[in-house]
């Protein structure tokens, strides 16, 4: 393979193997267009995740394609079972139209998810202090653990109300965590608080309802924890969604899911701290290294802003497309065929 890497520098949970999608002839479907996969990603709201969702998308149905230069076709055969038969000039020829219409339509994307591209990071100091970290994650866990926060931060079923009880209707976290149907979050919670007392809420994510859990494969659990098993969880790539702690203050300060905890609809309770404060005692723990307990080494580095790892992402993409990987791939492929 060329020597460039489609992952971003830790937005994405490089551990995770994901088998590439199949290019399904049965519903002659073709292989997908940049600008079909960006329409689907913003009317799942992604756009507000930023291109982490975009990432994915390119990790789970190509990045596999491209180190192997293969895919696969399902058809029928003549008894009526599915076959699944290898090809590589359809995957190919997608990948190569993909990376350059990614190349040109992702910066609006980048655009349209909102605060990434002026977010400025708090930086670790150059003499952190531990024990002022420590007491600042201490407050940080208040909120974590409150229900505002806690109640979809569960291993499967979500919680509900000021003593978390077990949400009803029964609804599961499915695979996107947007429920699963046909009990999925939508169906109750729309794109704002309902006006009754302890109706259920809503979030407004691109125009869309956007309430929602962390999705199966990062579900970001952290219910039964606390102290330092609480904030290493929180603090991990690993478990919180493959974010760096530059990319962990972001979706703390910035982001409209964590922002309606204190907006939260009538008849709910607020979380211990205001707003302001939760940011600033987040701001405090990683000017102060991001400690978690008294032994560890302290972080010495906030890592990529989902900006920076935005744009290193892009530039791969425009990397690929000029490089003449792909062309060189195909002359391989075809000559590879019987």
């Amino acid at each position: 393979m060329a020597p460039h890497s489609l992952e971003a520098g830790g937005s994405c949970d490089s551990a995770e193997q994901i088998r590439i999608g199949e290019i399904d002839s049965t519903f002659k479907r073709p292989a997908p267009s940049a600008l079909d996969d960006i329409r689907a990603i913003r009317r799942k709201g992604a756009a507000a995740q930023g291109m982490g969702a975009v990432q994915d998308l390119w990790r789970e149905r190509f990045l596999p394609g491209i180190a192997s230069g293969t895919t696969t076709t399902r058809h029928a055969d003549e008894g009526g079972s599915m076959k699944i038969t290898p090809r590589t000039d359809p995957l190919v020829d997608a990948l190569r139209r993909l990376a350059v219409g990614c190349a040109l339509a992702l910066p609006a994307l980048a655009c349209a998810a909102g605060p990434g591209g002026t977010f400025q990071p708090t930086q670790v100091s150059a003499t952190p202090d531990r024990s002022t970290g420590l007491q600042a994650f201490a407050q940080i866990e208040r909120v974590l653990l409150h229900a505002r926060c806690l109640n979809c931060h569960v291993p499967d079923g979500p919680l509900q109300g000021d003593a978390k009880q077990v949400h009803f209707p029964p609804v599961q976290r499915g695979v996107d965590g947007k429920g699963v149907p046909p009990l999925q979050c939508a169906t109750c919670h729309a794109t704002q608080n309902s006006p009754l007392a302890h109706a259920p809420p809503g979030l407004d994510t691109d125009g869309q309802p956007g309430w929602h859990m962390p999705p199966a494969k990062m579900k970001m659990s952290w219910l039964g924890l606390s102290g330092p098993a609480l904030c290493k969880v929180f603090r991990d790539p690993k478990t919180n969604g493959g974010r760096s702690l530059a990319m962990l203050e972001e979706h703390m300060v910035t982001d409209h899911l964590v922002a309606w905890g204190w907006q939260p609809g009538r008849g709910r309770e607020l979380p211990p701290l205001d707003k302001p404060a939760f940011d600033e005692q987040v701001r405090q723990w990683i000017r102060n290294g991001a400690p978690c307990d008294m032994r560890e080494p302290l972080r010495t580095s906030v890592g990529r802003t989902r900006a920076a790892a935005d744009e290193a992402f892009l530039k791969n993409l425009r990397d690929i497309a000029g490089s003449g990987a792909l062309t060189h791939m195909k002359h391989i492929s075809q000559g590879s065929q019987p």
